[in-house]
């Protein structure tokens, strides 16, 4: 039988991006399990130790989201949480994306293989929405809690509760007087956000794996939104503004 009262924990990953699509999906699942929503910080805390002033640690304490939150070892969340079998399992999931599991790891559940997406199922069945990084959806599973480590990135996951994550998302912070005239631009205009993001994508580390969006792809991005929209307004952001200003000054020319 089904438990209608089913908690919804989680262990985040990533920084504000990342935190806003695992809790919007944690939210998501809350919605049907009629449970608590409980979120461990601790990975992300102790990145922010580690590198301060990068915009690590709890980012959605600025919005008015509504979680329980731990700060615990991940083993020592599982144990508090978790029961004996979905903890075999979690360790199993563990030493599976780091062998015949890797490539799959990353894929969408509709892409998955015959093979791949009964396991995924079987996490599922077990409450434990795991693998591969992007479950299909939430289904009340058989356990008193669930268990979420994946990053969510599709907005069908969440979209049934747009207008609470709109209110969710809504910073507690009121806008500050040197923002305040970006604001109104943005409002008043058909503002297009170009986030370019540079940075540690450029690395030797991270390039092949993550910098995937050129200088082509922004350029064919912007086309089609002229032709979509009328008068769009184009608003560029960046961790190398230098970089992007000189980018939108070739695409959009000195004056635009």
């Amino acid at each position: 039988m089904k438990n209608r009262n089913q908690n919804i924990t989680m262990q985040l990953n990533g920084r504000l991006g990342n935190q806003m699509f695992q809790y919007a999906f944690g939210r998501a699942a809350q919605e049907k399990s009629g449970g608590q929503l409980i979120i461990n910080f601790y990975g992300v805390e102790q990145k922010d130790r580690e590198f301060p002033n990068q915009m690590w640690g709890d980012s959605l304490q600025f919005f008015n989201t509504v979680y329980q939150k731990e700060t615990m070892a991940p083993q020592s969340f599982w144990r508090k949480y978790l029961s004996i079998k979905q903890r075999l399992l979690v360790y199993l999931r563990g030493i599976l994306g780091k062998t015949f599991l890797k490539e799959s790891k990353y894929q969408s559940y509709e892409n998955l293989s015959g093979m791949d997406k009964w396991i995924a199922d079987y996490f599922k069945k077990n409450s434990l929405y795991i693998f591969p990084i992007r479950t299909d959806v939430y289904d009340v599973g058989r356990h008193k809690n669930a268990f979420c480590l994946a990053f969510f990135e599709d907005e069908k996951l969440f979209r049934d509760i747009r207008p609470a994550l709109i209110n969710e998302f809504t910073p507690k912070a009121p806008l500050r007087e040197e923002n305040v005239s970006l604001y109104e631009a943005i409002n008043t205009t058909q503002s297009v956000c170009v986030t370019i993001r540079r940075g540690d994508y450029l690395s030797e580390k991270y390039r092949d794996a993550f910098f995937i969006c050129d200088e082509n792809y922004f350029i064919k991005g912007i086309e089609i939104i002229k032709q979509k929209i009328n008068n769009p307004v184009f608003f560029f952001f960046s961790d190398d503004l230098e970089y992007a200003k000189e980018f939108s000054k070739h695409v959009m020319g000195e004056n635009d």
